[in-house]
Formats: structure tokens, C-alpha cells, sequence
């Protein structure tokens, strides 16, 4: 070895000297165990109740004690404050008896139930805006720690043929929650209300988004009579007030709209993402990934939505029986 070779060789020794033997990655953080934040039904047995003859056999089973669509929210202004909600006593036709939720002040540590009055099984009445059935929750916590919470509610089809959007907002955390604000209602089967969301603006006080997808044509001949508009409400004064609804983007009759959700980039931009189906009557319809643009707090949307991507989705088949699964 040549003397050069030789004061190489020594530097990389001194180097790795120094840099101590190679040591494997820190083993990943240990999770608590599971901590039970639902538990069993609150509601009164026999709430919402079946009437004599169990109309729509399919539809008319409730699963009590049953939780679904599960949503969780972190307060923008500390990270301990967790909200989460939940449908809870879930019916196999859509809903459940109301919208359970719990916050938390500790990180996850501990839990505290209180549900918003969405429904006459959680405490609402007919005459204060509450309906038998409730779905899609969804949470989320503003700038001064106003908590947000919005549903979809509607009649059992036995009984009625409404479908509302419903607010509430919470001022102390979650523990408590106002009557509900209604943000929309339909009351026709030719149209309903669907998927709903909201977003607190984390760069506005006071503002928060609400967006969902308004189905009409529903009693036609079939799905080329069908439309379905991203509608928005918005709230400026932390939910006291919301003004709305309007129409974000209608892609036209024989399309519609499905699962808007807002989102605030830092420079205010609201961008909302949407899935647009069009050709609804054809055996393969059109479907994309896409977004619209506000940059006046939701007042005024872009025209033409900016398609992502397309929906390659092939579906999921029960082998059992051939059924495509929901």
C-alpha cells in the first residue's frame, strides 16, 4: 500500500471511530391500549319505534348499541382537545337514532360523552328541529375553540320524506351543544339531501364551511332525469347565524355531485374536492376526482371544476353471491 493509501485508510478508520458503530432505528413509539369512548346505547329503548306491521322489512331493523362513520376533530389552538362523534344505533335502512360524540381535554386520556339534539332519541323534540333518524357527522373546531357539528337527518320513510342538513355548535369544548341550526330541508321524496361536510376556517375566526350534495329527480322514469349540486352554507360569527344555502357547481340533469369537502390553504384559498358522476343512465357513467377554487371566503366558486384524476375504481364483489358491495 502506498503511503497515501495508507493515510486514507487511517482517516476512514479515525472516522469511523468516531462515528461509533452502526446502531439500529429507536423501536416505534408504544400505543396506550384501546380505550372505550362509546359504550352502550344512551338512548331511551323504544325512542324511535317500529310501528305495528314492521313496514319495509329490509329497512326497519335498528342496531342499538351499534356505532358508525366514525369522525374525529383536533382543536387547531391544542392539540389535547379531541372531539370525535359517531352515528349511534345504526339502522340497516340508513341513520341511526341519533349522533353520539365525546370529547376529550387530555390528549385521548379520558372521555366525556354529550350528544347534540340532532334527534328525538338524543333529546330532541319535532318542534325544536329534531328528526328520528341521523347520519354523516361531522366535527370540527375553529380558531377560538368553538366546536362545530353537522348531520344529515330525515324521516323514517314510514312516516314522513323530509331530509335535513343540522348545526350545532358547542362553546365550552363539546360538553354541551346548542338547538340545532337547520342549513337546509327538503320535504319530497323527489329530493334529498346527501353526504354531508364542514370545515372550520383555521385562518378566519368565526368562519366555518358546510357542504353536501342536493339529489332532485329522484321520482322520475330513471337516472337521466337525475341531478345533484354541491350546495354550501357558511357560517362568520362562529355558528350563531349561517347564511345559504347555494349551489358551489351542478354538473347538470343525468350527473351529479357526491362527497364535498373544504379544505383552507394558508393563503385563504377554500378548495373544495368533489366527486363528479356524469352520464348516470349509462352502464359504465363517468366518474372523476375534482376540485373548485374560492378565494372570497366561499361567496363565488371557479365554473369548471379541475378534474384530478380519474375514478378507476373496479368495486368490491361478495363471492359468495356475485353482489357488488356497497
Amino acid at each position: 500500500m502506498t503511503p497515501r493509501g495508507r493515510g486514507l485508510l487511517a482517516l476512514a478508520l479515525a472516522m469511523l471511530g468516531a462515528c461509533g458503530p452502526a446502531s439500529s432505528p429507536p423501536p416505534p413509539a408504544q400505543l396506550a391500549d384501546p380505550l372505550r369512548v362509546s359504550g352502550p346505547s344512551p338512548y331511551p329503548p323504544g325512542c324511535n319505534p317500529i310501528p305495528a306491521g314492521n313496514p319495509g322489512v329490509g329497512d326497519a331493523v335498528a342496531f342499538v348499541g351499534a356505532e358508525a362513520e366514525p369522525h374525529l376533530a383536533i382543536d387547531p389552538g391544542d392539540p389535547r382537545h379531541l372531539v370525535g362523534a359517531w352515528q349511534q344505533d345504526r339502522w340497516r335502512g340508513g341513520g341511526a337514532n341519533g349522533v353520539g360524540s365525546a370529547v376529550s381535554f387530555d390528549g385521548g386520556r379520558s372521555w366525556t360523552r354529550s350528544d347534540a339534539r340532532f334527534t328525538i332519541c338524543s333529546g330532541g323534540t319535532l318542534a325544536g328541529g329534531a328528526y328520528p333518524r341521523a347520519s354523516d357527522p361531522w366535527v370540527s373546531i375553529g380558531l377560538d375553540g368553538t366546536v362545530h357539528l353537522l348531520a344529515l337527518a330525515f324521516d323514517n320513510h314510514w312516516a314522513g320524506t323530509r331530509s335535513a342538513i343540522l348545526a350545532s355548535r358547542s362553546t365550552d369544548g363539546g360538553l354541551t351543544w346548542s338547538p340545532p341550526a337547520r342549513l337546509a330541508l327538503e320535504t319530497t321524496r323527489d329530493v334529498s339531501l346527501d353526504k354531508c361536510s364542514l370545515t372550520a376556517d383555521w385562518t378566519r375566526a368565526g368562519h366555518a364551511y358546510a357542504v353536501w350534495d342536493r339529489l332532485s329527480g329522484l321520482d322520475g322514469p330513471g337516472d337521466s332525469t337525475v341531478s345533484g349540486p354541491a350546495e354550501m352554507a357558511r357560517t362568520v360569527d362562529g355558528g350563531l347565524t349561517w347564511e345559504g344555502p347555494w349551489t358551489l357547481y351542478d354538473p347538470g340533469v343525468n350527473a351529479q355531485t357526491i362527497s364535498s369537502q373544504i379544505v383552507v390553504l394558508p393563503d385563504q384559498t377554500l378548495v373544495n374536492m368533489l366527486v363528479v358522476i356524469t352520464g348516470l343512465s349509462a352502464m359504465v357513467p363517468t366518474v372523476e376526482v375534482a376540485l373548485l377554487r374560492s378565494i372570497d371566503a366561499g361567496l363565488t366558486w371557479s365554473a369548471t371544476p379541475y378534474t384530478v384524476s380519474a375514478w378507476q375504481s373496479v368495486g368490491i364483489v361478495d363471492p359468495r353471491g356475485g353482489t357488488r358491495v356497497r
